[in-house]
């Protein structure tokens, strides 16, 4: 068929079904008429039923074959009962012709339904859909769908990327839908097979129903397809709710296939609304790798998801792989609001290793996260970093830069009682990537509330992967323990305060100030040189105020401490304080 207005009908615009295979649709308009006027079909655009419906071919590749499918009262195109090997391409769902206005169809753009090995779009040109402003999902995999695959599509936004033209729901769909991939490795992420995957209503990416080892890959999450500027769904990025054993990215090696996605920008500002990867309802054993979220394309700017980058949430959210000791599987986690990752509410097991938490993409530079690097509230057992021969390398986390806008947030904050058997290994809190420069979180490097039984550090023994972290120039402490119940705490063999080499300290008085250090610096010596050529009498003018001033300050220090301790009112520190250990036992640098 090609070239023909399939509009008004009581039931499909186009049905193949029975056996009906190798069925070529393109070029027609069903549902509008060539003006754009909505005249709809009172079931589907197009519907391919059950098995031998296959190998059906739904619009094509060249310009002249895409098909308008839109403003029907159910869905736009609809492959179900085992209706295989299908292919939908080059066509806009829920679109106009020139892929800028929304037309809808009442339900979804595109529904996978028991059936398999269907390709929605494609990694070659053109092949591409644009599906976006239909009711409910752009694209639903369902009900034992499996081994199909979502490639090239602009799903949520008109055809440029640009502009929000989102679907009543979620983007994408799937569930209890098994072993299929959305998008694909590519050497640009969101370009083909990638997936454009922003501006709808909900979520992006919704996994549920118990689907399982689904994959997403190559996709931009929440930003135009510029990857610079948000375009936001309006929930979150991806939310895998009782869904185990799925994977978001993946190695992005070599650099011209990256699985990693980018998950950033996400969230309507509504209350709750805005995490850029959510793990809940006992959904375990999922794998979040390679992925940048909270940052722009490039990774070196902010493009921030509303509330956490992470959040893995609910008793039985065990066991999931947040980053990992692989090969360019780590995960950027900057930029965002809150949180860089959260565990609570009895997520157990899990592990977050090998990430950048806070920094750039390289770790030399603060983006940050707005509140704690991790944070752990009544969530045991978890392992943030592991054992590593260079710390701060993979298992170890680089958790730097977070918390810094009005000192709200710790590199790692562990909190409430149960929130016991965690292990902080291998990381680097408050450095660059090297370990070498500060990059201070703007409170504690560590911080426990509360919470019993946890280990920071562990025994390093000479010639084996060290459980050392480095914790240095943070804005408070480098580790605080405070709170009933905090009792039964080990921190052990750390470098806290020193550089990674243990050579030298590594302090900020201003955690915020460390990404300028440098032009801080070169203005001082400005200075000094601007002083000292002014001749041996007029320099002595200018470095004069600030000694003496250095000087009556000191002054006023001793004699107010002289004053205080002469009538009573000097303030004495107990170290009888739950949790709070000996400074100077076996293995601990000295910490308040």
């Amino acid at each position: 068929a090609g070239a023909n207005i399939n509009s008004g009908n009581g039931l499909d615009g186009v049905t193949t079904q029975n056996g009906a295979a190798e069925t070529i649709i393109y070029g027609n308009a069903i549902g509008v008429n060539t003006a754009n006027a909505r005249l709809g079909n009172g079931r589907h655009g197009v519907a391919a039923y059950s098995a031998g419906s296959d190998l059906n071919l739904i619009g094509g590749s060249a310009a002249f074959q895409g098909n308008i499918i839109a403003a029907n009262s159910q869905d736009g195109v609809r492959l179900a009962e085992a209706a295989a090997r299908n292919k939908v391409q080059g066509n806009r769902i829920g679109m106009d012709a020139a892929g800028t206005t929304a037309l809808g169809n009442g339900q979804s753009g595109v529904v996978v339904d028991a059936a398999n090995t269907n390709t929605i779009g494609g990694p070659g040109v053109g092949e591409g859909n644009v599906l976006s402003g239909n009711g409910q999902y752009g694209i639903s995999l369902q009900n034992g769908a499996t081994q199909n695959t979502v490639a090239g599509n602009r799903i949520g936004t008109d055809a440029a990327g640009a502009t929000a033209r989102g679907n009543g729901l979620s983007g994408v769909q799937m569930n209890a839908a098994n072993d299929n991939t959305v998008g694909g490795a590519t050497a640009t992420r969101g370009a083909a097979p990638g997936n454009l995957i922003s501006g709808n209503v909900q979520d992006g990416v919704i996994l549920a129903g118990g689907a399982t080892r689904n994959r997403l890959l190559g996709n931009i999450i929440g930003a135009d397809a510029t990857g610079a500027r948000r375009l936001p769904n309006g929930f979150h990025g991806v939310e895998i709710t009782g869904a185990p054993g799925n994977t978001v990215g993946g190695s992005n090696n070599p650099p011209a296939a990256l699985a990693g996605n980018l998950i950033s920008g996400n969230g309507d500002g509504a209350e709750g609304r805005g995490v850029g990867v959510l793990i809940s309802l006992a959904a375990a054993n999922n794998t979040v790798q390679g992925n940048l979220i909270g940052t722009d394309l490039a990774g070196e700017n902010a493009l921030p998801n509303l509330l956490s980058g992470v959040l893995l949430t609910d008793a039985g959210t065990n066991t999931n792989q947040i980053g990992g000791t692989g090969f360019d599987v780590e995960n950027i986690i900057s930029g965002n609001m809150l949180d860089g990752v959260a565990i609570q509410s009895g997520a157990a097991e899990n592990r977050v290793q090998g990430n950048m938490i806070g920094p750039n993409r390289t770790g030399a530079r603060v983006l940050g996260n707005g509140a704690n690097g991790v944070k752990i509230f009544d969530a045991p057992r978890n392992s943030i970093g592991g054992e590593t021969t260079v710390i701060g390398t993979a298992p170890g986390n680089t958790i730097s830069g977070n918390g810094l806008v009005g000192a709200q947030g710790h590199g790692i904050a562990i909190s409430g009682p149960n929130a016991m058997g965690n292990v902080v290994r291998g990381n680097l809190v408050g450095t660059d990537a090297t370990g070498t420069r500060a990059l201070g979180n703007g409170l504690n490097g560590v911080y426990l509330q509360g919470a019993p039984g946890n280990t920071i550090g562990g025994e390093t023994l000479v010639g084996i992967a060290s459980p050392r972290n480095v914790i240095a120039a943070n804005g408070r402490a480098g580790v605080k323990i405070e709170g009933a119940g905090a009792s039964g705490n080990k921190v052990l063999g750390n470098f806290i305060g020193m550089n990674a080499a243990g050579t030298a300290a590594l302090s900020s008085a201003f955690p915020a100030l460390a990404p300028y250090a440098v032009p801080i610096s070169v203005g001082f010596i400005v200075i000094i040189a601007f002083g000292n050529l002014r001749g041996v009498r007029e320099s002595g003018k200018v470095f004069a105020v600030p000694t003496y001033f250095f000087i009556a300050n000191m002054a006023v220090l001793l004699g107010v401490g002289l004053y205080k301790m002469a009538f009573g009112s000097l303030t004495q520190e107990t170290l009888d304080q739950p949790g709070m250990l000996e400074a100077g036992s076996a293995g601990n640098g000295v910490f308040y």
